[in-house]
């Protein structure tokens, strides 16, 4: 990535995080109710046996009532955790298996047997982020975890989507995409959704 590039996304990284920062207490929570309403309805997370979603972290949307409606449902529940320059999935039980861990975000025990193995079962992957575009580009957090994921499960049929308060959604063009960037499925917002999965009727 050369600097320019590296330029215009801490530009636009900084800018949304500001937006972000600035909601409401009232209206983040309000919004990530609906959100984690709206992933619930997906095809995809519904038939899933296994997903891998988050722990919400600082103004990120509030993704606890979906990480217990996946455990109440009977699903395997995988969150990442950082080890290095990479990021493993560990499955867990309850919430109260995470524990602080890469700059303060709850992480899941790196027990070896919760280990995510990815098998021919059906999966489902909800991705974090900064900001969107309709057409699916990301800007994540400038580590570069999720990008190397996503690199390593291609060929792996794993539906994903983000859900995203409307202040994340920025113009088409103006995240910038390389060769090796892989754009989100499907994007949710608290009154739209884009590039969408099949829904459940």
């Amino acid at each position: 990535m050369d600097d320019s590039v590296r330029e215009r996304k801490r530009t636009l990284r900084r800018k949304v995080l500001s937006l972000r920062d600035a909601m409401s207490d009232e209206l983040r929570k309000s919004d990530s109710a609906l959100l984690c309403s709206k992933i619930q309805l997906l095809t995809a997370y519904g038939e899933a046996d296994k997903v891998l979603l988050y722990a919400s972290y600082g103004s990120e949307t509030d993704t606890t009532s979906l990480i217990l409606d996946a455990l109440k449902s009977g699903k395997e529940v995988y969150l990442p955790r950082v080890e290095g320059e990479k990021m493993q999935f560990y499955r867990i039980e309850d919430p109260a298996d995470l524990m602080e861990g890469y700059k303060g975000i709850r992480e899941p025990a790196p027990r070896e047997e919760s280990k995510l193995m990815l098998t021919n079962c059906k999966s489902f992957l909800l991705v974090p982020g900064v900001a969107f575009d309709e057409e699916g580009a990301r800007i994540g957090y400038g580590k570069g975890f999720y990008d190397r994921f996503l690199k390593s499960i291609e060929g792996i049929e794993m539906p994903m989507a983000a859900m995203l308060f409307s202040c994340q959604l920025v113009d088409t063009g103006l995240i910038p995409m390389e060769e090796t960037d892989r754009k989100i499925e499907c994007l949710i917002t608290p009154d739209r959704l884009i590039r969408p999965l099949d829904e459940r009727k």
